[in-house]
């Protein structure tokens, strides 16, 4: 009875990642026909930069500013694998192989990539910092930017994922060596 829930949640999980990949790849069409046709401006006169909002001088483009388009295509990238990885270990759950060597490749991959997520969002903070302060007519507050505690503040978080990811992927292993051995005795 446990192993059909388990699978009634991987099947319904991997329904939600296969829907999200394709997303994913729609917004990739969209962000890309922005870039190619940039006669169809995206920009923005307010930001919300953590809390407070900010009015810019001068209407700036999102797309085609300081790298932004770069981004998106690396953020959309790495989604795309992620989201890859995590409908293939469902499909395995779903099909009753939980304890398989291809899910603990999952996981430690998936693990591995919590740290260029961080290098991308110390990237986005960074790109967006120097648009508000190039652009920003900031009155009554002084905006700040750090670049290394930005860095230090994603990288500990995308190192702490990992290594939470890891030690998940360490238990499995350790159960499908378990299972293994216990296969050979019988």
């Amino acid at each position: 009875m446990k192993h059909q829930t388990i699978r009634k949640i991987a099947a319904i999980l991997h329904l939600i990642t296969t829907v999200g990949l394709i997303m994913l790849v729609i917004f990739g069409v969209i962000v890309f026909y922005l870039a190619v046709f940039p006669e169809i401006p995206f920009t923005v006169k307010d930001i919300n930069y953590f809390g407070m909002l900010i009015q810019l001088d001068e209407e700036i483009e999102l797309l085609a500013g300081a790298g932004v388009l770069l981004f998106c295509a690396l953020s959309l990238a790495l989604w795309g694998v992620y989201l890859d990885l995590f409908r293939r270990l469902f499909s395995h759950i779903k099909r009753g192989d939980i304890f398989s060597d291809n899910n603990f490749k999952y996981l430690k991959i998936i693990g591995l990539l919590f740290v260029p997520f961080a290098g991308l969002d110390t990237f986005t903070d960074y790109l967006l910092a120097q648009m508000i302060l190039q652009h920003a007519n900031i009155t009554g507050a002084e905006l700040q930017y750090s670049l290394a505690m930005s860095l230090f503040d994603h990288l500990t978080d995308g190192l702490l994922y990992c290594g939470i990811t890891f030690l998940i992927a360490g238990a499995l292993k350790m159960a499908i060596n378990y299972k293994n051995d216990s296969e050979g005795l019988v």
